[in-house]
C-alpha cells in the first residue's frame, strides 16, 4: 500500500481541472457510441494494436536514452540504497520493456472547448469515422487513484519527450532519495518503478 501511494503521488494533480468544471470529448463512430449509451462502459483498447503504437517505441527509446547517460541521477540515487540496484533494474527494464505494451490498454479523450461546439476537425478525421460522435464527459473520474484492485490510472499526454521524460525521471529519483527506500524494499520497487516507465512510455510523443 505505501508503494502504491508513493507511486500515485507521480502522477499529475487533476483536482484544479476537476474542480474548474472542464470536461473531456471522446471522439468515436456512432456505432461505438451506442455501445458506450447502452452498455454505460467504455471499452479499453490494447496498446499493441493503436494506431500510433510506434509512439510508445519512441517512448521507450527516450527512457533507454535516458537510462544509459552520464547525466542519469537515477543511477547513484538506485545505488545509493544498495551497489549494483541500477544495473539490476537496467536488466530487468530491458525484459520489461518488451512485454508491457501488450498488458496494457488504453482510452483517450481529449479536453473539451465548449467554444468549440464542433470539436476539432482533425480529431474527428482521425476518430470519428463517416459518421462520427462526441461524447462528452464529466472529469471528476480522474480523481481516482490506482489500487492494486483497480489498476486504471489517468494521465496527460506530454509532448516533446526528449525534454520532458529526463525531467521527470530526475525528480522521481529526487523522491525516491527523499523517501530512504531500504534494500528489503527492492523487489516492489523495481517492479513499480518499471511500471512506471512503462506508463511514462505510452504518454509522451514528439
Amino acid at each position: 500500500k505505501e508503494m502504491v501511494d508513493f507511486f500515485n503521488s507521480t502522477f499529475p494533480d487533476f483536482a484544479d481541472f476537476v474542480n474548474s468544471g472542464k470536461k473531456f470529448i471522446h471522439y468515436t463512430a456512432a456505432p461505438t457510441a451506442q455501445d458506450i449509451i447502452r452498455g454505460e462502459q467504455i471499452w479499453m483498447r490494447n496498446a499493441k494494436v493503436m494506431n500510433d503504437v510506434n509512439e510508445i517505441e519512441h517512448g521507450i527509446s527516450i527512457i533507454d536514452t535516458y537510462l544509459n547517460s552520464d547525466n542519469c541521477k537515477l543511477k547513484n540515487t538506485l545505488n545509493s540504497i544498495d551497489d549494483g540496484i541500477f544495473e539490476n533494474f537496467l536488466e530487468y527494464w530491458k525484459l520489461y520493456s518488451r512485454e508491457f505494451s501488450s498488458q496494457i490498454y488504453l482510452s483517450c479523450m481529449s479536453e473539451y472547448d465548449e467554444h468549440y461546439h464542433n470539436g476539432k476537425l482533425s480529431m474527428w478525421r482521425a476518430y470519428g469515422g463517416e459518421n462520427g460522435v462526441g461524447l462528452v464527459f464529466n472529469s471528476d473520474f480522474l480523481l481516482n487513484e490506482f489500487t492494486s484492485e483497480y489498476p486504471v490510472y489517468s494521465t496527460k499526454v506530454y509532448y516533446n519527450g526528449e525534454v520532458y521524460v529526463p525531467n521527470f525521471l530526475d525528480q522521481l529519483s529526487e523522491k525516491i532519495s527523499i523517501k530512504e527506500f531500504s534494500p528489503n524494499d527492492w523487489s516492489a520497487l523495481r517492479h513499480m518503478l518499471c511500471w512506471r516507465c512503462g506508463i511514462l512510455a505510452t504518454s509522451v510523443k514528439d
